[in-house]
């Protein structure tokens, strides 16, 4: 699977409330991540949903994304799914 991101997020900085599913991305904008509401201290688990072109590893699902890293996005994001 591809995707290929039509805006770009824009990162800022409210709260996370890891309890919940909710669309992060990371600081250097190269990954948007569906949180499932499952973490730990410093991790949670959830599902890559788009990112650069260099990390496009899209639909891949971690238990073990670091919290740090990430923020939520509160823009809208339009990404395009399509099969390779």
């Amino acid at each position: 699977m591809k995707s290929e991101l039509i805006t770009e997020p824009k990162p800022v900085q409210p709260e996370i409330d890891w309890n919940k599913p909710m669309v992060l991305i990371t600081d250097d904008g190269h990954e948007i991540v569906l949180s499932s509401g499952k973490h730990d201290p410093v991790s949670f688990s959830g599902q890559k949903i788009g990112g650069t072109e260099i990390y496009n590893s899209v639909g891949l699902y971690a238990e073990s994304w670091v919290k740090k890293f990430f923020t939520p996005c509160t823009d809208p994001v339009t990404i395009k799914f399509t099969n390779d």
